[in-house]
């Protein structure tokens, strides 16, 4: 994947976890790529790293309860050796992870346990 024209770039989803990803500069050594991880409205986390033409560098964020995550990219100095310019950078091997069904289901029984124990807490009090 790549930022067309060196804009924004983001997906989304009904909730996942942003694992790793690697990143290269297309055009620009020195490329700065900000990301943003979102709950609704709500940022979640945030980080800015650098990427150069050279190859790839592997970003590790293990962000939960996401619901989208935006790419920004900017500034760095053109390599001189390439034939294009912008402030462009590709995305290879991106690692995301979506709770199973059986997950949840999991936690739904378990947060209706503790809410059942708290009942009868007050009840007996």
């Amino acid at each position: 994947a790549y930022n067309a024209y060196g804009n924004p770039a983001s997906f989304s989803g009904a909730g996942f976890e942003l694992v790793s990803g690697d990143f290269t500069a297309a055009w620009n050594d020195g490329l700065s790529i900000l990301v943003q991880g979102y709950n609704g409205a709500s940022l979640i986390d945030t980080t800015t790293f650098v990427v150069n033409t050279s190859g790839p560098t592997l970003e590790t964020f293990d962000w939960t309860g996401l619901t989208s995550v935006t790419f920004t990219s900017s500034g760095g100095t053109h390599n001189p050796n390439l034939d294009g310019n912008g402030e462009h950078f590709a995305l290879d091997n991106l690692s995301v992870a979506v709770p199973e069904p059986a997950t949840w289901a999991l936690l739904l029984v378990g947060f209706a346990g503790l809410g059942a124990v708290a009942r009868r807490r007050r009840a007996f009090a």
